[in-house]
C-alpha cells in the first residue's frame, strides 16, 4: 500500500484554507444585514414628537426602495404625518409619490405602511431615512407607547435587515 505524504504542500494548503476563510469573513462582513431603528423618544403630555427611523451597516448596497410597516397604539398616540424634510429620502425623485398611510385596526394596534422608491438619489450611508411625526394627548400618567417594525423590506429583500423597535415614552405627573 503506498502513502502519501503531504509534507510542504500542508503548508500550502493552510494558506490556501486560511485565506478561504479571511475572504468568506470579508465578504459576509460586506453582506451583512442593515440595522433599520426605530429611535426611543421622551416627551412631555399634550405634545408632537418626531421619531427618526434610521439605518446603519449600509455597506456598499445602493438602497433604492423602501417598504416599512410599524405598529402603533391609537389610544395612546395618534399619527400626524412622514416627514423627509433633512432625512435621507428627501431628495428621492418618485415615479408615483412616497406613500405613508395608517391601516386601523379598529381595536388594537393601527399599522403605519410606508414605501417609496427613487431613480436618482441612492442611499449609500448611514443615518435618518424619515420621520414620523406622533401627538400625544393629555396623558396624566406617564405611559410608554411601543412603536413595533413588523415588516421591512430594503431592494426587494438585498440587502437584509435587522429590524429594532422603539417606543415613546410620556414623562410628567400633573402635579396631584
Amino acid at each position: 500500500m503506498k502513502q502519501t505524504t503531504f509534507g510542504h504542500n500542508t503548508s500550502l494548503q493552510w494558506r490556501f484554507f486560511a485565506t478561504a476563510c479571511i475572504m468568506a469573513l470579508a465578504v459576509g462582513a460586506v453582506h451583512a444585514a442593515v440595522n433599520v431603528d426605530v429611535a426611543n423618544m421622551t416627551t412631555p403630555r399634550n405634545s408632537t414628537v418626531r421619531v427618526p427611523i434610521s439605518v446603519a451597516n449600509v455597506g456598499f448596497e445602493a438602497i433604492v426602495s423602501v417598504e416599512v410597516f410599524m405598529t402603533f397604539d391609537p389610544a395612546k398616540i395618534t399619527y400626524i404625518d412622514l416627514d423627509t424634510t433633512g432625512a435621507m429620502l428627501e431628495d428621492w425623485v418618485l415615479s408615483n409619490g412616497f406613500l405613508a398611510s395608517v391601516i386601523s385596526s379598529g381595536t388594537a394596534l393601527d399599522t403605519l405602511k410606508v414605501a417609496g422608491a427613487t431613480t436618482v438619489d441612492t442611499v449609500m450611508t448611514d443615518g435618518v431615512l424619515f420621520n414620523v411625526d406622533f401627538s400625544v394627548g393629555a396623558v396624566y400618567t406617564p405611559m410608554t407607547a411601543a412603536l413595533t417594525l413588523e415588516h421591512v423590506l430594503l431592494n426587494a429583500g438585498a440587502p437584509a435587515n435587522t429590524p429594532g423597535n422603539g417606543s415613546i415614552k410620556v414623562v410628567g405627573v400633573d402635579g396631584v
